[in-house]
C-alpha cells in the first residue's frame, strides 16, 4: 500500500509494475519510505 491515511491506503502501488515494463519502462524498483507508511517505484525508459 502507498499509505494508510485516506483514499491512498487503498491503492496498490505494485499493480504499475506490469504496465509499467508494457510501456517501455526497465529497471522497476520499489521500497518503503518508512515515512507514513509511503512506498515508491523508480523506472528508467530508454
Amino acid at each position: 500500500m502507498s499509505a494508510k491515511h485516506g483514499l491512498h491506503g487503498q491503492f496498490d502501488l505494485h499493480r504499475l509494475r506490469e504496465p509499467l515494463a508494457a510501456a517501455g519502462f526497465e529497471r522497476i524498483e520499489g521500497d518503503p519510505l518508512n515515512w507514513l507508511g509511503l512506498h515508491y517505484l523508480r523506472a528508467v525508459r530508454s
